[in-house]
């Protein structure tokens, strides 16, 4: 998510992040993100006839709050969506503040045809004790594991063996931060299955992603 300021442009989260938490507004902006979303499906399918997958970073808040399945429920009659085009990303954060309320949670969103997916995978201290036991679908290893993968022999073992892991346990996985072709074909060769980041494409608005759904 990123926030276009009136007067200062395009705000990373990292600059406002901590207002949102000082305020206690994060579920405030769950909610807003979660309705947009499924709005701009909708909005997707019904003009272009696209089918359009998309992936929502979910706060410990919003993904422990009593009322989150009900409102997931809500919004996809509401707006028609086809659960299996949504992908919720935790990351271990969220996972070690309740594990077995969490595991739950990841059960019934499942249950349900939505994807669930750990991000940032790499930075917390739980990850390989979790991850045997989490109902996951997808692990996206964190960018500070990519950045020096064509140029450190020691980081590419590190997250071959994290694709080899999580093929073994059944998950796909994503790296975040590619930011060059090396990065890629590297990562395609350990057999990653999918990657994001500035090499593919920088962040772009609704309006943008449109358009580009036009051309294709």
């Amino acid at each position: 998510m990123r926030w276009q300021h009136p007067e200062q442009g395009l705000l990373m989260p990292g600059l406002f992040f901590d207002d949102i938490d000082a305020l206690n507004l994060f579920s405030e902006l769950d909610n807003y993100i979660l309705e947009k979303t499924c709005q701009t499906m909708q909005k997707w399918y019904q003009t272009y006839q696209r089918r359009v997958p998309l992936a929502i970073n979910i706060t410990a808040v919003e993904f422990q709050a009593p009322n989150f399945i009900s409102n997931i429920q809500r919004l996809l009659v509401k707006y028609q969506i086809p659960p299996i085009y949504l992908e919720f990303e935790v990351t271990e954060n969220v996972v070690i503040t309740d594990i077995e309320l969490v595991m739950k949670t990841m059960v019934v969103l499942q249950n349900m045809g939505i994807k669930v997916s750990i991000d940032d995978f790499g930075t917390g201290y739980s990850s390989l004790a979790y991850l045997r036991r989490l109902p996951i679908d997808k692990i996206k290893i964190d960018r500070s594991f990519i950045q020096d993968v064509a140029s450190n022999d020691s980081d590419l073992t590190i997250v071959k063996t994290m694709v080899e892991l999580s093929h073994g346990l059944g998950k796909r996985v994503l790296a975040e931060g590619v930011e060059s072709k090396e990065q890629l074909q590297l990562l395609r060769n350990i057999g990653c299955d999918a990657v994001q980041g500035y090499f593919v494409s920088k962040p772009i608005s609704e309006q943008a992603f449109t358009k580009y759904l036009i051309r294709k």
